[in-house]
């Protein structure tokens, strides 16, 4: 049977593709035998492939198959791919595909049996199936995807899969309920004539999971609101402590959070959903999208997203009012008004707004730039190239306190303190200020009586999970 190309890229990149001598074998009992490091397939005759479909290295593999001889005209597609990953990575999986970690542990979650096998059995949007095995001896994930009808001819491929499994002596990382929460060591630092002082403010219950980059949280007064996804957590907040109140799943996801000194909550969505919450309500629908920022005292804020023209909001007896903020037609360089190419974050204190963003031009570095109440541009924070002070890898969060401003960095896990004229006093490493072993920074927030919050993720010693961290920044 002549077999059609169809070109599949390598699940992983970055290893080496084993040489022609190696255990890479397309042609084994039969011509419709695929033979590959860690499973094998033998095809009906109804089915083809073609040898460049397979990748075959020491700690992955895929193989693409489809009924009949045309893949463009194919009803059914059979896809393998098998993983050599850790056990956090694939409860991550499990806990995105909606699969509940308690119910798969405890081994009471449904399983289908193929050849042996115990497989969970799970769908996409996509209409896709997908069948998944763990074997945590060697701690390879198994995946099989079909796409079309899953009839007998499927059926019947999938009953010619033998998986290779191999004792490596692989040992799972604990469950989080059953692994060691992270504690940090925080300590003082010196900043210019000052001395920051980190506090931990530990959650009465321990936080954590597998996600990070998407935390966001705000406090008012006595409660802290955190968002991942589409859950809305809110927390007693008691100046020591933080804990658990309520937990809501949302109708949206959710970008960004702030409040305000009354109280409100403000949630940033996209495609013109932003809402505006109080004790637990929605009272208002703000028709915005991408991320708000709001004003300390609730009465204005400011939408930004990427190279979108940002605007400035104004909340007026329950309507919205929104006009053109001074940053537009950012992608096009004779329209531009600002310095911006776009922006990524915007913060606003009580009496400035600090925007972050890629300057305008090529090959520019990313800056700090303040601007009063009035839009007057009054500082340009931030290093020019890569070998100078503070030079920003991707800011997660900017504040002003009494005495200069803060950023933090997530990515180079640093943060940066300037004098209020724009002197930079320090850069300090995460390590060095909260005795963290290079962790994620999430968001950063100043609370009402002048201390900034940081939030936090760090993946634990045991590799169990990711903790979710509180702390608060004095002195500055």
């Amino acid at each position: 049977m002549r077999k059609k190309i169809w070109k599949i890229l390598p699940l992983v990149t970055g290893l080496v593709l084993l040489t022609a001598g190696s255990a890479l074998t397309v042609h084994g009992e039969s011509d419709n035998t695929i033979d590959v490091t860690l499973f094998k397939l033998n095809l009906p005759d109804d089915w083809s492939y073609d040898p460049n479909d397979i990748s075959d290295y020491e700690n992955t593999c895929s193989v693409s198959v489809f009924e009949g001889a045309d893949k463009d005209s194919s009803q059914n597609d059979f896809t393998i791919k098998a993983n050599e990953e850790s056990s956090y990575s694939f409860r991550k999986y499990l806990q995105t595909s909606d699969i509940d970690l308690h119910d798969y542990a405890d081994g009471t979650i449904e399983k289908t049996t193929i050849g042996d096998v115990d497989y969970i059995r799970t769908t996409d949007n996509f209409d896709r199936i997908y069948y998944i095995y763990r074997h945590e001896p060697s701690g390879v994930t198994y995946k099989v995807i079909i796409s079309g009808e899953e009839n007998d001819s499927v059926k019947n491929v999938f009953n010619n899969l033998e998986l290779k499994l191999e004792d490596t002596g692989n040992v799972e990382a604990p469950y989080p309920w059953d692994g060691t929460p992270f504690t940090p060591a925080p300590q003082s630092i010196a900043v210019g004539d000052y001395t920051v002082t980190p506090e931990y403010i530990p959650f009465s219950v321990s936080q954590n999971g597998f996600e990070i980059m998407r935390h966001q949280f705000a406090i008012s007064g006595d409660r802290m609101y955190h968002q991942l996804n589409n859950t809305l957590e809110t927390y007693e907040y008691t100046g020591s402590t933080l804990n658990l109140l309520s937990s809501d799943t949302m109708d949206e996801q959710g970008m960004d959070l702030f409040t305000d000194t009354d109280g409100k909550l403000y949630i940033s969505r996209n495609g013109g959903k932003g809402i505006v919450m109080k004790d637990g309500q929605t009272i208002l629908e703000t028709g915005t999208s991408g991320y708000l920022s709001v004003h300390p005292s609730g009465a204005w804020g400011i939408t930004s997203y990427l190279g979108y023209d940002t605007e400035k909001v104004t909340f007026q007896d329950g309507s919205v009012l929104t006009e053109p903020w001074i940053l537009t037609s950012m992608n096009d360089d004779e329209a531009r008004t600002g310095i911006f190419k776009f922006v990524s974050l915007v913060e606003i204190s009580n009496d400035h707004i600090m925007v972050y963003g890629r300057l305008a031009g090529d090959d520019t570095p990313s800056k700090i730039a303040v601007y009063d109440l009035e839009s007057n541009q009054q500082l340009l924070l931030g290093g020019d190239q890569q070998e100078d002070p503070a030079y920003f890898g991707s800011l997660t969060g900017i504040a002003e306190t009494a005495n200069g401003y803060i950023a933090a960095d997530g990515n180079m896990r640093e943060f940066y303190f300037w004098s209020k004229d724009g002197t930079l006093l320090a850069e300090v490493d995460c390590y060095d200020m909260f005795g963290t072993r290079y962790p994620w920074i999430e968001d950063m927030k100043v609370a009402e009586d002048g201390s900034v919050m940081v939030l936090m993720t760090q993946d634990r010693a045991d590799d169990s999970a990711s903790e979710l961290m509180v702390f608060r920044l004095t002195g500055f």
